[in-house]
Order: C-alpha cells, then structure tokens, then sequence
C-alpha cells in the first residue's frame, strides 16, 4: 500500500501548485481508496480545495458559498469541468483524516466532502474557523482580526465556525492513520470474499 500525502498549502504560484497537485493525483489514479492527511494542515488555498475536489465529483458541483455581512452572497467554491487527467471512480472509499490542529481551508475541504456524503473523517475535532478574516492595525501596539464573510455550506446549510468538523469516527490523532488503514483493508478482505 502507497500512501500520498497532499497538502492544500500553496507555497508556489498557482499554476505550479495545481500542476503538483495534478502530478501526483494523476500517480495514484488507480488507488483503491484514498487518504487525505490533513491532521498538521492549518489551512491554505480555496482554488487548492476546488482544483483537488473537482477529481472527486463528476458534475459541476457548488462546494461552498460565501455572505457578506449584508447577507450579499459574495463568493463560492466550485469544482471544475475540465481537469488534467482523469477523475477516481465514483464508489471508491475515501477517508480524510483530521486533529484539533487541522484549520480552515483544510477544514472547508474536510467539511465539503463530509457533507457531500464523499468521504469519512478521521481523527479529532478540527479547530472550528470557517469565516475568511482580515486583520487590522487598531494602533501602533494592537491588531485586530476581524471576519468579514460567512461561509455557508449548501447541503447543511450552516459550517464549522466555532464547532470544528465533527469526526464521523472520533479517534486520537496518533490512532487516525493507522486505524483508517485496518478500515480499508478489513473492507478489500470483505469486498474480496463477496
């Protein structure tokens, strides 16, 4: 079994982060199941959760939107149409694994494929902060970080600001890969067997 890490952070331009990504998703195309590893991933970019999320669903799908403070929506998440490479296949198991560490846009990412009944989490409950913020200089001693737009997710009509990503299998973080592991090859023993 080969594991991948992908990491949602985009510490290059964009184009050079997205062929990375497409690279190595285009490595594991033939996977069986998926992890994604975002238990030390304290967020990064939201067109990274688009471009990865467009590999996991075969239509056109709105992830996330996002309000002002006038209720206007502003913004959304969107997966793409056109990808480099080949989506996975619609059936295959995909778990994502989280701790108290994991935050925003691996959050979102987190939270979009639970709620789209794509994937399961693993691991701890994430660190609760949905809501895009801006800081601002107060005076010479004080900076403030404000909020300023709402995410809202529209399959559960809320997100995870302040709450976290809820686990559907809470576990120790130390436990997460591990155990996720043992799930999918007790599952292949199963599937083998049928």
């Amino acid at each position: 079994m080969r594991l991948v890490t992908l990491n949602l952070i985009c510490s290059v331009n964009k184009s050079e982060a997205r062929r990375i990504a497409a690279d190595m998703l285009k490595n594991i195309s033939t996977a069986k199941a998926l992890i994604f590893d975002l238990r030390d991933n304290i967020g990064g970019s939201p067109r990274m959760i688009e471009f990865i999320s467009s590999y996991l669903f075969h239509q056109p799908t709105k992830l996330n939107m996002f309000f002002d403070r006038n209720g206007e929506q502003v913004s959304h998440s969107l997966t793409f149409m056109d990808i480099p490479g080949k989506r996975f296949a619609k059936d295959i198991p995909i778990y994502v694994l989280t701790s108290s560490l994991t935050f925003s846009a691996a959050e979102e990412f987190s939270y979009n494929l639970q709620s789209f009944n794509k994937a399961k989490i693993v691991g701890e409950i994430t660190g609760g902060g949905a809501h895009p913020v801006q800081t601002r200089r107060a005076n010479q001693f004080l900076r403030v970080t404000v909020p300023f737009w709402r995410a809202y997710n529209p399959i559960t009509k809320t997100n995870w600001e302040g709450v976290g990503v809820i686990p559907d299998m809470e576990i120790e973080n130390e436990l997460a890969l591990s155990t996720t592991i043992k799930l999918i090859l007790e599952q292949n023993k199963k599937n083998q067997v049928k």
